[in-house]
Formats: structure tokens, sequence, C-alpha cells
């Protein structure tokens, strides 16, 4: 994906929030992102969960996680539950066309009411609610094998 970048020997991270967001039918909230062009020209387009970085002035990932849901859903009333997995993307960030910069993604168990109405940001181009083993299937994209096989069990 990134043959061409040359990276440091440690690597840089940003930091990332998550919000794993169940209804009361037991399914998950993905996101589809709208398509961007990448440094080197490429779309890329992928189902994720709402979410985002973590900004230098934040301290409270939960403060970060509620602006990112307000922002991306337009949802003010989110009741974040405990801590789900933190887990690092298979996506990178290009920092510049040479560098990349890893992402390390903190993911808490949330919910909203289910009369919640949802109205997203430019950054996303649709929403659904799937079950948790159809959600593992599309965050394969983005997230660890680990990590998907842990949203699949959350039905169980």
């Amino acid at each position: 994906m990134f043959k061409n970048l040359q990276q440091d020997e440690n690597e840089i991270f940003y930091i990332g929030v998550k919000a794993l967001i169940k209804n009361s039918l037991g399914q998950i909230l993905v996101v589809h992102d709208t398509p961007r062009i990448k440094v080197d020209g490429r779309s890329e387009t992928y189902w994720d969960i709402p979410g985002g970085r973590v900004q230098l002035d934040e301290r409270a990932l939960v403060n970060t996680l509620k602006r990112e849901i307000e922002e991306e859903l337009g949802i003010t009333n989110l009741k974040v539950g405990k801590l789900f997995d933190c887990t690092i993307s298979n996506h990178y960030s290009e920092f510049d066309e040479k560098r990349r910069v890893a992402l390390c993604l903190v993911v808490y168990l949330c919910q909203i009411p289910d009369y919640t109405k949802i109205i997203l940001s430019t950054e996303h181009d649709d929403f659904e609610w799937v079950s948790t083993p159809d959600a593992a299937i599309r965050l394969e994209n983005k997230y660890s094998k680990e990590f998907t096989k842990k949203v699949a069990s959350l039905h169980e």
C-alpha cells in the first residue's frame, strides 16, 4: 500500500476514539466513509464506526468521543459505556508524501435511544444498523481480525 514511503524505526501514532453503538435490537451502527483522494491519487472508501482523532488540547477521551459523535452524526445524547478494546488500525494516515502515521484506536461500547435521529456530516455518505456478524465483516478493511472477531462475538 505504501511501498514507496519511508518509515522511521519508531512508529508515529495518532490516537483516535471510536463508538461501537448498539441499539435495543443488538445491532451495530456502521458508517460509510465518503471517498477521499489520497496523496498518491488513490481513492479510498470503507465502512467504519463513528469517532475520530484526539485533538492536542483534549485530555478526556470520553469528551473527544462525544464531540466526534456530535460532529459526525448530530447526536448529543450518546451514552458512553465501558471500554471495548484498544487496537491498531489496518489503515495509516498520510503525514506527507513520504511519511505515514499509524492509528491507535480506543473503542467504547455506546448506546443511543432508539428514536435518535442521525444527521450525517460530509465525512460519511451512508449509515446502517447491522447485526454484529455483519458489522465484523464490514469492519475487516480497517480493523484487525482480533478486533472484528470480538465484534462478531457481541451477539453471543
